[in-house]
This record gives structure tokens, C-alpha cells and sequence, in this order.
């Protein structure tokens, strides 16, 4: 019965040691030394330009009375302002979306190329076309759905809207909590849509590669995704096997095993 019961304690052991997790499967760049200069990492993403179905917020500001009406009838409504633009459904009602021509179509002025520029760049274009209609004119641009969906073992999983023009991998998961204790750090998967299909990343927080990763820096509509570490069926599955190896022990004890 003794070397049973040895038997039972091995496998109870290597149980619990399989759902163990360390410190360092749970830290964020361990690789990096203590005032260390990193080189070669890029400060800021690459200007993202526009696409169908990008949906974009234009505002402008003239002397003209009836064109502010037009265009800023949203900042100037009660309960208006950027609250109309904070929540998917106010982007959606209040936003100007780019058509599958690649074009933005505005009061007055018609329709505007904007496909394949930065926001700066469709900002001048929509400001060049405003000069022939409007004079003393001023035009603001900024890109309303830059989404992220961040889902798996992060703490508060869900759809995110950044303001930013540049947002990173480390930023979007700490709008997201961070990663819960049972997050594989090493394989994060992001899944991003191109032209061609969809394309998939793995990146690993765990190391300072990450910063220097291309899909580091995060575009619009990506999809982050943190896998499970293999210690969270281990724990699910714990108090199943727990009582397995209690009515083994029982049975052992009531039969003199």
C-alpha cells in the first residue's frame, strides 16, 4: 500500500508542478538590462494611409455662417461636441465614409480622392478643394476607426478605439488590462487584413524583439489574440483529477490497497 500511495503522491506532484508558472513566463521584456540603449527600434509607426471603408471626421471652420452650420452642426447640437463621435454608432451616423472609388463625399464641395494618402495628406486635398468654394477656410481630418479587437487571456477582452496616430502592441494591451496570469506571452497572434488576404503575426513579449517586430506597431482593425498557456487546462481540469485521485485513495484505504 505504501508505494501506492508514493505513486499517488508522484502524480499529485507532477500535477501541481505542471501548473506552476514562473516569474519569468509572466514578465514583459526580460531580456532588456538596466540602462540599456536600444538602437534601431522605430519611435513612431509608419503614416497608415486611407482605404474603403475607412470613415473619417471633417470638420470645417469659415467665415461663413451657413458652411460652419454644415459641417459642425454635431459640435454645436445639445449634448454634441466630440461625444457624436465617441462611440460606434455616432461614428457611423456622423462620420464621412471613404467609398469603394476611394473617395470621401462632403457638402458642398463634392467628391474628394482620399485612398491611398495619409490623414495629412487628405486633409490638404479636402483643404485644396474647400479654396475653390469657400473662402478663409480651415479643415481638420482625423481617422475615426482605428479599432483594435483584443481578445484571449487579456482582463477586460473587447473592441478598442484609439485617437492616436500611432498605436503600439504594449498600448493596446494595457488598454485592455494586460495579460491575465495564464497568457502565453511568447506567441501572440495578430491577424491583420491586407489587400491580398489576411496576414498573421506572432509576437513575443517576452523579448525585446518585440519593438522591433512589423506588426509592432498596430494599423487599424487588427486583431490581437493571446493564447492560453498549457498550465490553464491544467488547472481546469485540476478538480476533476483531484477527486479522481481522492476516491482512488478511498478505495484504497476501504480495500487495504
Amino acid at each position: 500500500m505504501r508505494k501506492y500511495k508514493l505513486l499517488l503522491l508522484f502524480f499529485a506532484g507532477l500535477l501541481a508542478l505542471g501548473s506552476c508558472r514562473f516569474r519569468k513566463d509572466l514578465t514583459y521584456l526580460a531580456d532588456l538590462q538596466n540602462d540599456s540603449l536600444l538602437s534601431n527600434i522605430p519611435a513612431a509607426a509608419a503614416n497608415y494611409t486611407l482605404k474603403p471603408d475607412d470613415n473619417l471626421y471633417v470638420t470645417i471652420q469659415s467665415a461663413n455662417e451657413e458652411i460652419n452650420k454644415i459641417y459642425n452642426a454635431n459640435n454645436t447640437a445639445q449634448g454634441g461636441g466630440s461625444q457624436s463621435y465617441t462611440d460606434p454608432a455616432g461614428q457611423y451616423l456622423y462620420g464621412n465614409l471613404v467609398d469603394k472609388q476611394g473617395l470621401v463625399t462632403l457638402p458642398v464641395l463634392g467628391s474628394v480622392q482620399v485612398a491611398g494618402l495619409t490623414v495629412s495628406e487628405a486633409q490638404a486635398a479636402i483643404q485644396l478643394k474647400a479654396n475653390e468654394f469657400i473662402k478663409e477656410s480651415a479643415v481638420k481630418v482625423k481617422l475615426l476607426n482605428f479599432k483594435v479587437t483584443i481578445l484571449g487571456e487579456v482582463k477586460s477582452p473587447g473592441p478598442y478605439y484609439f485617437y492616436e496616430n500611432s498605436v503600439n502592441a504594449l498600448d493596446a494591451v494595457a488598454r485592455a488590462g494586460g495579460f491575465t496570469e495564464m497568457a502565453r506571452l511568447n506567441t501572440v497572434l495578430v491577424m491583420r487584413k491586407t489587400s491580398s488576404g489576411t496576414m498573421s503575426y506572432r509576437l513575443n513579449f517576452k523579448n525585446r524583439s518585440l519593438l522591433s517586430h512589423p506588426a509592432y506597431f498596430l494599423k487599424p482593425n487588427d486583431v490581437v489574440y493571446a493564447e492560453p498557456a498549457m498550465m490553464k487546462s491544467a488547472v481546469m481540469n485540476f478538480t476533476t483529477i483531484s477527486m479522481v485521485l481522492s476516491t482512488v485513495t478511498f478505495l484504497m484505504v476501504v480495500f487495504k490497497l
